[in-house]
This record gives structure tokens, sequence and C-alpha cells, in this order.
């Protein structure tokens, strides 16, 4: 299972389920505040939407939070304590029962999706 991220343009991005909890929630650690999502298109139910990240429903992310998101994650990159600060979320998803593994060297695969999210709003599937 996982998540497929989708711009305007029709590129798309992918990441594990836990992948995307776990980058999320890091690029929280480094000041992304979460706008929330806009509901899809076709949402019919007559619920008030969440505004949910870990959903697969064709929600919406806007530009601007896509843009804050993109800046925490190079904030990250930048730190030269970062390995620690995952380490730490890891653990914490670890507590709840669901292990995450960082590779030695996920700046590319970050750095990626910076530049998919830098192509704006986006769509999460």
């Amino acid at each position: 299972m996982g998540v497929d991220l989708k711009n305007k343009a029709g590129t798309e991005f992918y990441f594990s389920t836990v992948g995307w909890s776990f980058y999320l929630n890091l690029a929280s650690v480094y000041g992304w505040k979460p706008e929330g999502t806009s509901p899809p298109l076709d949402w019919i139910n007559t619920d008030p939407w969440g505004a949910h990240y870990d959903w697969n429903a064709g929600q919406s992310v806007a530009e601007s939070d896509a843009r804050e998101l993109t800046a925490a994650l190079g904030r990250y990159l930048s730190d030269p304590n970062r390995t620690e600060r995952a380490l730490d979320i890891a653990k914490k998803f670890e507590e709840i029962g669901v292990f995450v593994a960082i590779p030695d060297s996920e700046d590319g695969f970050i750095e990626k999706f910076i530049a998919f999210a830098r192509g704006g709003a986006f769509e999460i599937w």
C-alpha cells in the first residue's frame, strides 16, 4: 500500500504509506504547519471534510502548503543533526508498533520530492 501524489502537470511521486506519514511528521519538526487538504472534486459524503493527508481519496494539497512543506524538508536537509532528529521520529513510530527504516542516505529521495512539490498543488491518491 502506498501514496501516489499527482500534480497538474501529470507528474507523479510515490511514497509508502509509512514513509509519507514519516516525512510529514519530519517536516512538522522543521516548522511545517499543515494547512489541511481540500476534498476531492467528487466528494459526496455529507460529513465535514477532515482535511486529511493520510487518505488516498484524491484530496488536494494547496500550492502554498506544498511550498511550506518543501521549505521544511529543505531545512531538514541542511541540518547537521538531521539523522538524530529522524531517528527520534522513527522511535516514536516504533512506540506505536510501526517500524521505520531510515536509509543511510535519503537525501536524493527527499530532493526528488522537493522538486516534485515545487511544481505546485498536488493530489493525494
